[in-house]
């Protein structure tokens, strides 16, 4: 069969009536086979943002996103890319790892708002694409005659004349003020800040009106406030320290302090503040003693722990929970400042895509239809693992938070928390946390400015407490706020605002602008825009956050001095947290750790593998909670919750699937015989193609990746991905995209015929030998931890034998073979002796894992196999299949059907790839499939066959 054309076809940007924009992606970890790059299957969407505001739909057809390869560690990987389309793209701006590119035309137009530093673009691209979901407005007095009337003021500036007149509007580092009935318009309401965006084009200007004589954009947070705005003739306030795009040493020539008349801007709501609910994090956990972390959050955890083990073998129970949850952290996400710099659940962006795709077949799956598959199965599997991962790891309890907004009247160690009770004692800290000085405890003062104490979602602090403790500005920044009563213990230990730090201060480093920076010889490091957007998304929060968590939860080792143990870890732990502030700045600053510590992140490395802590070791092992539980002997706190709470109710899960043939109902083939012949000729053929290059592919990766579960997990997402535009590509038309799916279905839910390979490895099982070796640092498969283990190998079969030791052979003078694997699974099973039985890798053996043998048994196993081996390279391991084709039997070992008690370590088929590349259709068939027709089978052979059920005698009786 011709395969269908794989060809990338040109897409533009388009506005979709009740989606939005939808933005084309080229992702450079993609490749055609033509050349690196290619456009993912699904386009971006962007809704209500100040792009679609700014431009016609038309003007954006251009604008492309480009995800940089994260493997090309090249310094300029996206020059020269090919879209296809022959029209010349340059980058335009960037956000996060999305970067913009767009032809020479829109590209003139977006930078020319960053024109007084064009690194800004990449800075503060972000604001062009923010969704602001409670709504965004252009604002334009030819419609309804009222220019926007704003006050900008300067909390931060240097003249102490402007700062003073800024604490009379009440503003602070990008907050400001905002008139009730503007806030209104936007989706606000009159008793909740919001985050806002802003922007203003110079091309708007008039004569008539004072306005910036430059292009600007603008974010931070507006409270409403009709005493400083509207009753003083103003429809906003703002700070000069939300205005960005503009060089700071410009910034007060260019947009002076006073007041405006804008007769065109766009404003925009990106949500309004609600006390939200935060997980727990070993960020916040790693700080405090084990008495503190088992009093507080090992015994809530317990229950939860407990609630989980009665769900997990409950499937539509299971399902509905995952569903759940699965809305609420996306939900949450979603309600996170943009900015915010997350440390954990760092997940691959594409694998968050493929676990919501099979999310989106349980939500579909009313009746259960598909709760058995096997990859449906496997995913709930891990899905719930994460769930005991997380108990573990984070524990039970959860933090509120809310936004955060200054006022400098308060008394220092106060805030004013509308939502919680006068007197109340909390616990405010914000993520990222640098170190324990993050954390502090304060009073809720809502008597001192009863005026605030309308506002709901907000909690009020002083900047300079904000500042000092938190890193927080008023950009929309979460404060996490735990009443102290629900963590005592936790709350003893934890130092009050107004106390001293207790390890030194982070230094304050000036920020160095990416157009400044410069290499080794003292040029310019970034010459192109491009280059800058690639540095920016590149930094190493992620690992310097862990490498904190790892060297403050370690242990001294048995015998060292804790004192100098101590003060080795604290100078440590300095460094570190300076590296992490380094970090968390990069967006900002072309400053990178290896400037200021060559050597740290080497030796803390170092330091993590001398003192192990195994909640770090272990945390992303993706066996854990599906087979093994966290490790808990390194004498560290945090492991309290697992050894205490979590680890005694955890069992593996008894969820078990069937065969995939079985769900093959639920794509029926054309039943007319010509259609049918043109499917199988045209869609079979194409989806048998599409399932020998994935199966191909799968075992490059294995290959190339090896034990490196994480390498193989952005690897299969990569081909997914690759196998959805493909799918895109070949498949444009609905309805052929539909009976192209009904054919993977159909090709993927085959009874593969196993009879051929099974009767061959029973044959080639005979001529193997017995083996007992000790296997050094072997990984079993309910322990987390290698451990030197004892492996007896024993083939499927051996010949059988008469009594005078000659092979029995059949009517046609072929030898019969006998169970020797499954006899020696009955004698150890006879003696009480414990053991995982796994297949053998490469030959048909059955590799017995000996639990905590006694030395008598290893004694007599060692003199009866000990010397045997079974040299592979000497062993004919070929055999026909069904179309004479000669296949090896070490690439597929089959274990004789009746094995069902072998662990078999995920080698059965999951039918994977169907799922993946035809969500939206399968999705579509749970939602229309009826069951027309119940068939009893085996009614003859009822006890109660002759019985009438429907007679009066049994009428009125359950």
């Amino acid at each position: 069969m011709s395969r269908r054309k794989l060809t990338p076809e040109y897409r533009s940007t388009e506005w979709v009536a009740g989606e939005g924009l939808k933005i084309p992606v080229f992702d450079m970890s993609l490749a055609d086979g033509r050349a690196k790059g290619r456009y993912q299957a699904e386009s971006e969407v962007l809704r209500n943002s100040l792009l679609e505001l700014l431009f016609e739909p038309e003007e954006l057809a251009s604008l492309t996103i480009v995800k940089p390869d994260p493997d090309d560690s090249s310094f300029d990987p996206l020059k020269n890319i090919d879209f296809g389309d022959g029209i010349a793209r340059r980058v335009a701006f960037s956000s996060g790892k999305n970067v913009y590119f767009a032809n020479i035309e829109l590209s003139t137009k977006l930078l020319s708002v960053f024109k007084t530093q064009p690194d800004h673009a990449c800075r503060y691209g972000s604001l062009l694409v923010s969704s602001c979901d409670r709504g965004a407005k252009l604002l334009d007095s030819s419609l309804d005659g009222e220019t926007l009337r704003v006050k900008i003021v300067d909390s931060q500036s240097d003249d102490q004349s402007e700062k003073a007149k800024a604490h009379k509007w009440q503003t602070g580092d990008c907050h400001g003020k905002i008139s009730p009935a503007l806030a209104q318009q936007l989706g606000g309401n009159y008793n909740r800040p919001f985050q806002f965006r802003f922007a203003w084009m110079q091309e708007w200007e008039q004569e008539d009106c004072r306005t910036p004589e430059i292009s600007f954009l603008a974010k931070g947070t507006l409270l409403p406030d009709a005493n400083l705005t509207s009753d003083l003739g103003y429809d906003i306030i703002m700070d000069r320290s939300s205005i960005k795009g503009v060089a700071k040493e410009q910034l007060a020539e260019l947009i002076p302090c006073g007041d405006y008349e804008f007769p065109k801007a766009i404003l925009g709501n990106r949500g309004n503040a609600k006390v939200t609910e935060y997980e727990n994090s070993w960020q916040f956990s790693i700080w405090y003693s084990e008495a503190a972390i088992g009093a507080d959050i090992a015994t809530p955890t317990k229950v939860e722990a407990q609630k989980l083990a009665d769900l997990q073998n409950n499937r539509l129970q299971l399902a509905k929970y995952l569903v759940e949850q699965h809305d609420k952290k996306a939900a949450f996400q979603s309600s996170l400042h943009e900015d915010s710099s997350g440390l954990e659940d760092e997940a691959d962006e594409k694998a968050q895509r493929n676990e919501s795709r099979l999310i989106s077949i349980l939500r579909n799956d009313k009746l259960g239809q598909l709760l058995d598959f096997p990859k449906v199965v496997d995913f709930m599997q891990e899905q719930l693992a994460k769930k005991w991962k997380d108990l573990a790891i984070k524990g039970a309890i959860h933090h509120g938070s809310a936004m955060a907004q200054p006022c400098e009247s308060l008394k220092p160690g106060t805030i004013v928390a509308p939502h919680l009770r006068h007197g109340t004692e909390v616990i405010v800290t914000r993520y990222p946390i640098v170190s324990k000085d993050n954390i502090r405890r304060y009073t809720v003062d809502n008597k001192s400015q009863p005026e605030l104490t309308k506002y709901k979602g907000c909690v009020f602090i002083r900047s300079d407490q904000a500042m000092q403790h938190h890193q927080c500005d008023f950009d929309g920044d979460q404060l996490v706020i735990t009443p102290a009563s629900r963590m005592p213990n936790i709350a003893s230990e934890t130092r009050h605002a107004n106390q001293e730090n207790e390890y030194d201060a982070v230094e304050k480093r000036s920020k160095v602008d990416y157009t400044q920076a410069t290499d080794s010889n003292g040029d310019r490091k970034y010459t192109k825009l491009r280059q800058i957007a690639v540095a920016i998304a590149q930094n190493k929060i992620g690992w310097v956050a862990t490498l904190i968590g790892r060297v403050q939860s370690s242990a001294a080792e048995p015998g060292q001095s804790e004192s100098l143990f101590n003060q080795q870890k604290r100078k440590l732990l300095g460094k570190l947290f300076d590296a992490l502030q380094i970090e968390v700045d990069s967006p900002k600053s072309a400053t990178r750790t290896e400037d200021h510590h060559p050597t740290l992140l080497s030796k803390a490395k170092q330091w993590s593998e001398q003192h192990p802590s195994y909640l770090f070791d272990y945390k992303d092992d993706p066996r854990l909670y599906k087979t093994v539980p966290l490790p808990i002997g390194d004498g560290t706190a945090i492991n309290c919750i697992a050894r205490d709470a979590v680890n005694p109710e955890w069992e593996p899960t008894r969820l078990k699937s069937r065969h995939r043939d079985e769900f093959r109902y639920l794509f029926e083939s054309p039943s007319d015989l010509d259609e049918r012949e043109k499917w199988e000729k045209h869609y079979v053929g194409w989806a048998q193609d599409i399932k020998e290059r994935y199966r191909e592919r799968m075992g490059e990766i294995h290959l190339e990746c090896g034990d490196d579960s994480k390498a193989i997990k952005e690897a299969v997402s990569k081909l997914y991905e690759s196998l959805r535009a493909d799918v895109t590509e070949a498949w444009s038309d609905p309805e052929e995209r539909f009976l192209a799916a009904s054919a993977m279905w159909h090709v993927e839910t085959a009874n593969p015929n196993l009879e051929v390979p099974r009767k061959a490895c029973k044959e080639l099982s005979r001529q193997l030998l017995i083996e007992f070796n000790l296997e050094p640092e072997y990984d079993r498969l309910h322990e987390a931890m290698p451990k030197d283990t004892y492996i007896l190998s024993v083939p499927f079969e051996e010949f059988e034998r008469d009594n005078n030791g000659k092979t029995v052979r059949d009517k046609k003078r072929q030898p019969v073979g006998k169970d020797l694997a499954g006899h020696w699974k009955e004698l150890l099973d006879s003696k009480g002796i414990k053991y995982e039985a796994t297949l053998h890798p490469s030959l048909p053996m059955v590799n017995f894992a000996l639990i905590e043998p006694s030395d008598k048994l290893v004694g007599i196993l060692e003199r009866k196999f000990g010397g045997n081996a079974n040299d592979i390279d000497s062993l004919d391991l070929t055999y026909r299949d069904n179309l004479g084709r000669t296949k090896d039997v070490s690439s597929r070992i089959v274990a004789p059907a009746d094995y069902t008690w072998l662990e078999f370590q995920n080698q059965t088929p999951k039918s994977a790839l169907v799922l993946n590349l035809f969500t939206d259709e399968i999705c579509q068939q749970l939602q229309t499939f009826q069951f027309d027709k119940a068939e009893l089978i085996g009614q003859k052979y009822n006890d109660l066959k002759d019985v009438d059920f429907s007679s009066p005698k049994w009428r009125q009786k359950h």
